[in-house]
């Protein structure tokens, strides 16, 4: 399995995951146009979408509108206001197969309606994709890949110019670089890449 971060960051969000041949997007957060150009005009198989937030769900109508199989929680669609024959509902502690890939539904803690996070295994890979969560998922097994958001650093975030609720809605909505690290140290054989990284409460901000 390969997973390719086509857009990572608040300004829009698009993984490609390909195994045997297959092609599903998670997420959708940036243009349709944008986003089908850099698939070399390849229409994906599937797409799966973690919550409704607009950095993720951006193009969503425009793939249901082209039929292809979307996935996304009830509280999702409801959101989004999405009702159609190629919709497909998720619950976390789904387990499903799309595209030959088996596909685990993880809950996500998250300022929206119903978000969640995936795991994708085929015959070669076991891979947790993690986004916009404020907490560590509960899982098990083993992984060969790991995607994982940790977007600020604690020390930079609390002396950051912030007023003290938007400091909190980042802490309580979004993992730090200090929990990524202390979950990371479990899977050492993992190959891991940090995703939605916000450069401006990250580490490099303190020089």
């Amino acid at each position: 399995m390969t997973i390719e971060i086509l857009a990572s960051g608040s300004s829009g969000n698009v993984a490609a995951v390909r195994s045997d041949g297959q092609l599903i997007l998670i997420d959708c957060g940036k243009a349709y146009r944008w986003t089908i150009e850099r698939l070399n005009h390849e229409l994906p198989d599937a797409l799966l979408v973690t919550h409704e937030h607009g950095d993720h769900s951006h193009a969503v109508k425009d793939f249901l509108k082209r039929g292809v199989e979307v996935y996304m929680t009830r509280g999702t669609a409801d959101f989004l206001g999405i009702e159609r024959h190629n919709l497909n509902l998720i619950i976390a502690g789904n387990e499903l197969t799309i595209s030959g890939v088996k596909v685990e539904v993880i809950e996500s803690i998250h300022d929206a309606a119903e978000p969640v996070n995936f795991i994708l295994q085929d015959a070669d890979d076991r891979v947790l994709f993690l986004t916009d969560t404020g907490a560590l998922p509960d899982v098990s097994g083993d992984f060969t890949k790991i995607f994982i958001e940790a977007n600020y650093s604690e020390e930079v975030l609390l002396n950051a110019k912030l007023d003290l609720r938007q400091k909190w809605r980042i802490l309580e909505n979004h993992l730090s670089l200090e929990q990524a690290e202390e979950f990371l140290a479990q899977y050492p054989r993992a190959e891991v890449s940090l995703i939605h990284r916000s450069t401006r409460h990250s580490e490099e901000e303190k020089s």
